[in-house]
């Protein structure tokens, strides 16, 4: 070829395919050993599908990795509770739920129970796994079960956990600093981790005054143009767990702003 392409090899017929392993710690997202396609019988051919076939590989590959990474996150705990809730229900679809086949479900139940020490007397599995608590939940009530109602402390671990990331390590971590710090001061604002969906108008100007009437280490107000930064984190905390949880608007995201 008159370009070397990465991933690019000529086969005995002599077209040209697009080769190329899946990365190992992807192996278990991934169910195949590599990714292969033909790109054409000429050079042409190839040089012109070439960029389409392997920005679909980059896709499958970024979706891997996000799966791979929220699964982990998932099994450490990290995720929010509504968050956990949903990926439980995913894995007890994937796993064969169905609605009326009560004994299978009590079967699948049991699989994930019996990786468990029990109470003698309860026969419950002992501290068992978020995410295997809500999938035995939901096994149990054939995917009834409802979702525990996301407080803003779930809002900011799920925003946390779907940025980007690319950003370098230190400016992640200052990132995510602040956002702890602004979630901390609501929190502190309202003697509680408040559910979202039942915010007031009232909890809205409770965390602006809150916020307005802190002192710096100088002993001098903060200024607007501060609170106002902060409030920008905050809104943007609870309009992506809006979006992607999914809640209903919330008083506290609509009203901070402007209370």
């Amino acid at each position: 070829m008159r370009l070397v392409l990465r991933y690019v090899e000529k086969t005995k017929a002599g077209g040209w395919q697009y080769r190329r392993r899946v990365p190992k710690d992807l192996s278990a997202v991934i169910l195949k050993r590599e990714f292969k396609g033909k790109l054409g019988d000429t050079e042409r051919d190839a040089l012109a599908a070439y960029p389409t076939f392997r920005a679909k590989v980059e896709r499958e590959i970024a979706d891997a990795r996000r799966s791979a990474e929220t699964n982990a996150a998932a099994e450490r705990g990290d995720l929010s509770d509504p968050r956990l809730h949903q990926l439980a229900y995913q894995r007890a679809v994937q796993m064969g739920m169905r609605d009326t086949d009560w004994e299978g479900r009590d079967h699948l139940a049991q699989g994930i129970v019996n990786q468990y020490p029990r109470d003698e007397e309860t026969g419950y599995p002992l501290k068992p796994s978020k995410l295997d608590a809500f999938t035995i939940s939901i096994l149990n009530s054939a995917g009834k079960s409802k979702p525990p109602q996301a407080t803003l402390r779930d809002a900011m671990s799920f925003y946390l956990a779907e940025r980007d990331n690319t950003e370098a390590p230190e400016e992640k971590e200052r990132f995510k600093q602040q956002v702890e710090r602004v979630v901390g001061l609501v929190v502190e604002a309202l003697g509680r981790d408040p559910v979202l969906v039942k915010q007031t108008r009232e909890d809205a100007r409770s965390v602006r005054d809150f916020m307005l009437q802190r002192l710096k280490t100088n002993g001098k107000s903060i200024s607007q143009s501060s609170v106002a930064r902060d409030l920008n984190s905050l809104n943007a905390v609870i309009n992506h767990a809006a979006q992607e949880m999914p809640l209903p608007a919330t008083e506290l995201c609509a009203e901070v702003g402007d209370a």
